[in-house]
């Protein structure tokens, strides 16, 4: 135990340090490639966010007397020192860095860390961002495509696994969470199997192996975890798992965050603003069941005044967001869309959380401008 809890603690004060004086987000970035795999138990942790805006700003002056520390300790590089007091008095503390993409309006904010500063400082962070900014939600084709790009770039010597999953599934016409599946199934295979059985992943453990030479075995060199939540862990490879994985999903955000871009009529000067819709290959609501279904979902959407005028046998809803102030009209009324009207303001990330709420809660589906009826 001594040594783990040596070896952790040895690593995370390395990251601290260094990016206390990084002089620049690229230098943290080179950094973090040149290391060597972590100890059990810590990880490079990072969350996809979305703000229309300067981050760093955003979060000292929102949450200026939210934690025990909060103090920007290296300008040059956005890296912020949090604390909190545990139950026990005890401080949780640690170091984040806020790194840009390619996207203006995407951050990735990262920490070297153990999971309890990550659940307990990071994660509550970036839940109370909302609604100056928020986690971005991947959906389910875009992690399996991501995960394909990084497993290409590693070539024939390597291969990876998919090691464990939480996810949603579907009996009868409700969803559940089911517990941790453990498995050792490729990429595809796991992917293949969620469709068959009509399930949505929260969560996905992904191991990365190396053949050993003149040898048919093949040895665990990395691991990581990706969740639907705009969250990735891993504990290696981390230029490769920036320049493919995160890339790609950063790639997908910022073509979506686009789409639901400046939809508000009063954006538009007035003029009507363009509806969107969530497309199903399947004509789920030709079942009055699944009607319900989805009303139940937007009933459970938090932080929004719901108003439903019509539930059979079409669905017609008004859904005002009392964080961000947008506000939308919601629509059923073929067998396989959902119809979202933005009204006077209608936020990117207003769109993106009713929308990422729906596909999780209810199912997935693609989004795209709504064209009429075929």
């Amino acid at each position: 135990m001594y040594k783990y809890k040596s070896s952790g603690v040895k690593a995370i004060d390395t990251f601290n340090n260094y990016v206390s004086t990084a002089i620049s987000s690229e230098a943290i970035d080179t950094f973090l490639s040149l290391q060597q795999r972590l100890p059990t138990h810590v990880a490079i942790r990072q969350f996809l966010i979305y703000h229309d805006g300067d981050l760093e700003t955003t979060i000292l002056v929102k949450f200026s007397n939210r934690f025990d520390i909060l103090e920007l300790i290296n300008p040059t590089a956005s890296v912020i020192h949090l604390s909190i007091l545990n139950d026990d008095d005890t401080p949780i503390t640690g170091l984040l860095a806020i790194l840009p993409t390619s996207n203006p309006f995407l951050y990735r904010i990262l920490s070297v860390s153990f999971s309890l500063f990550w659940n307990k400082v990071i994660r509550k962070l970036v839940k109370r961002l909302y609604p100056e900014a928020m986690p971005v939600y991947f959906r389910q084709a875009e992690i399996r495509d991501a995960l394909i790009s990084l497993e290409q770039k590693f070539g024939h010597n390597f291969k990876m696994r998919i090691a464990d999953v939480t996810m949603k599934g579907k009996r009868g016409y409700h969803f559940y969470d089911t517990e941790r599946l453990w498995t050792d199934l490729s990429i595809s295979e796991i992917f293949e199997y969620a469709t068959e059985h009509n399930l949505w992943f929260t969560s996905l453990r992904f191991i990365i192996q190396q053949q050993l030479k003149n040898s048919e075995r093949f040895n665990i060199v990395s691991s990581g975890r990706i969740y639907n939540r705009g969250e990735v862990f891993y504990d290696f490879y981390h230029n490769e798992i920036v320049s493919y994985l995160m890339t790609i999903l950063t790639d997908y955000s910022s073509e979506r965050l686009k789409l639901l871009s400046k939809r508000g009529i009063r954006e538009r000067n007035y003029k009507s603003g363009y509806p969107l819709e969530i497309f199903y290959k399947d004509n789920l609501f030709n079942d009055i069941e699944e009607i319900r279904r989805f009303g139940e979902s937007i009933q459970n959407y938090q932080n929004a005044t719901k108003a439903v005028f019509h539930s059979n046998p079409y669905y017609h809803a008004s859904i005002a967001d009392f964080l961000d102030g947008s506000s939308f009209e919601v629509w059923i009324v073929s067998p396989n869309r959902v119809i979202l009207v933005p009204q006077a303001r209608s936020s990117a990330q207003a769109f993106e959380r009713l929308i990422s709420h729906i596909l999780f809660e209810f199912n997935e589906g693609r989004v795209d401008e709504y064209k009429g009826e075929d």
